[in-house]
């Protein structure tokens, strides 16, 4: 029904799956793209490369690994490997680079298509190990909901414990 049922505004006529897909996909492409910067913003903040255009500036266990004598290291750690983040990182990029995954209407909820992901796990060592994970159909609307909830505010936490870990007179306070 939602193939054919349509959402009318002046001047648009468009497939309700348009609008629901259109409006869940912009969502997590957006909070993807915050998330993303963040590796990029914490160099500029709080430099450990020596040029900003290095590509080990992104999320993974070498670029959390240069802030382990930094006080947030834990809380970057762990939201390096926070499922919920892991798995907006896996549908963005599975839908940019591979597949759209498609949001199936079950006429109860919105469900996301099974899909894949890279899930890091700290070892005993506190190297960091990364399993691929199947995700089974789930609801898309609760994930956002989820993201909207837990996600968000932890990575604004992280943004608050780096920015009061740095005193803006000395660099050396952000240190253990």
């Amino acid at each position: 029904m939602d193939r054919v049922s349509h959402y009318r505004r002046k001047g648009e006529n468009v497939t309700v799956r348009y609008v629901y897909e259109a409006n869940i996909i912009g969502f997590l492409n957006s909070l993807h793209a915050l998330l993303d910067s963040f590796p990029y913003l914490l160099n500029l903040f709080i430099p450990k490369f020596m040029s900003s255009d290095s590509k080990s500036i992104r999320w993974g266990s070498d670029f959390v690994r240069k802030y382990s004598d930094c006080i947030f290291y834990d809380e970057l750690r762990d939201f390096l490997t926070d499922q919920t983040f892991n798995m907006v990182k896996g549908y963005v990029n599975t839908s940019k680079h591979k597949h759209l995954i498609r949001i199936v209407n079950t006429f109860a909820k919105l469900d996301f298509e099974e899909f894949t992901y890279l899930q890091p796990v700290v070892e005993e060592n506190d190297k960091i190990s990364y399993l691929k994970i199947t995700v089974p159909q789930q609801g898309a609307i609760e994930f956002v909901v989820n993201c909207h909830d837990a996600l968000i505010p932890k990575f604004f936490e992280l943004c608050n414990r780096v920015i009061s870990a740095k005193d803006v007179n000395s660099e050396k306070h952000y240190s253990k």
